[in-house]
Parts: structure tokens; sequence; C-alpha cells
């Protein structure tokens, strides 16, 4: 399947998934947490723009901080079943929306993610204890600077030397400034200064790798998936 081919399909996914969440019970619907999680999801070219990242960079194990509805969730392991390995572990501290998430999503596979819910004080230490490297996460929870370099500071030494930080909102996107944004400006600046951080700016994303990230030492396709 070419890369075009791709993401025509999970578009069509991101359509179903929408249509889903206009279906839910009115009771759900009529909560104003599901208007606000519908306004703050990740808008769908930033979706797309994950998914082909974690495609690209063909990760193993990845972390999302804010699942929110799940739309970016959605890109996320979709990109990780087209690689035919990997998995993901998203966090939300909100109980409601987390289980709206995991309704939402079961249109698609989800045996390669795990749905945590508190808040990244609480989770990110249980699941950063099991795992020796982290080569994806997409911060996008609770868009504070005390929050963000906590995150940033558990998440960082962790990363695999090829791995990728994304951290959502640290920008304006066409000149929209969004919910404390200048919280997360604040924190990126911070970020942008700590010593071997390399970094890049996308659109509404801030992208982070460590600087001494040149070659791969170890393959993360698995022996059985490596392309001939």
């Amino acid at each position: 399947m070419s890369r075009q081919e791709g993401s025509m399909d999970v578009l069509d996914l991101a359509q179903s998934m929408k249509a889903k969440s206009m279906e839910m019970p009115e009771q759900l619907k009529e909560k104003p947490i599901h208007e606000y999680l519908i306004k703050n999801s990740t808008p769908e070219r930033g979706c797309l723009f994950l998914h082909n990242l974690v495609q690209d960079i063909r990760p193993r194990h990845c972390i999302e901080i804010g699942t929110c509805l799940g739309f970016s969730t959605l890109f996320i392991i979709d990109a990780l079943n087209k690689n035919g390995f990997g998995d993901l572990v998203t966090i939300e501290k909100n109980v409601e929306s987390s289980a709206l998430a995991q309704h939402l999503l079961s249109i698609v596979d989800m045996s390669r993610v795990q749905f945590k819910v508190g808040t990244s004080h609480e989770v990110l230490p249980e699941i950063l204890e099991d795992w020796d490297e982290v080569d994806f996460c997409y911060i996008d929870g609770e868009h504070k600077k005390e929050t963000v370099l906590f995150e940033f500071g558990v998440l960082y030494p962790k990363l695999y030397k090829d791995g990728i930080i994304v951290m959502n909102d640290v920008i304006g996107y066409n000149g929209v400034i969004g919910y404390n944004d200048g919280e997360m400006r604040e924190a990126w600046a911070e970020i942008k200064l700590k010593e071997g951080v390399m970094w890049s700016e996308h659109e509404r994303f801030g992208i982070i790798k460590k600087r001494f990230s040149i070659h791969a030492s170890r393959s993360h396709v698995p022996l059985e998936g490596k392309k001939k």
C-alpha cells in the first residue's frame, strides 16, 4: 500500500469515527464534556502528520498523553497496525473521556493499545518503570507549563536515540492561539534550551529528538518484518 492509499484509508476511518460520535446516546451528547472534547481534539491535518510520522520512524513503544476523544489515537493505532508491530499506551485523566474514546475506537483493531486513566504524574512513572526505552511520544494533555516540563523531564531520558517527542500547541496555528497555549509556549521555550535537544517546528507542533541521533544501532523492525 502506498503512502497516499494509506492516508486515504485512515481518513475514511476518521470519518466513520466522527459519524459514530454523532450517533452516541443523547444523554452522552448532551453533556458539556462531549462538546468540549470535539472542540479540543487534534485536527485531522495534524493527526495525519502523526500517522505519517509513526509510519516513517516505525516505533516499538509509543505514549500518548491526552486521549481526549481518541482522534489522534486512531491515527497512531492505524499506523502501528500498518507497520505490523509496536504498541501504544494512551493516557487520559478524565474517566468519561477515556470511556468515550474506547467506544469510538471500536471501529479499529485496538490490540496494540492500552488505555490508562489518571494524570501524567500518576501514570507515566508506572509505564516507564517497565520500559527501557520509548520510541515515540505525543504530548497533548494538560496545557500547563509545570505539567509539560514534568512530562518532558521523565520521557526524554527514556527516549531512544532515534526516537521522537511531538508536543501539540506549542505555537499558534495559522495565527490562532488556543487554550493555555501561552503556558505551552513557555514550556517549549525552556525545552528548546535543554542540553542535547534537537528541535524543529511544524505548524502547531514542536518536535524533539536527541542531538546525537544519527543512525540506529538497533532495528525497529522485527526480523520477520524486515523488507527484502
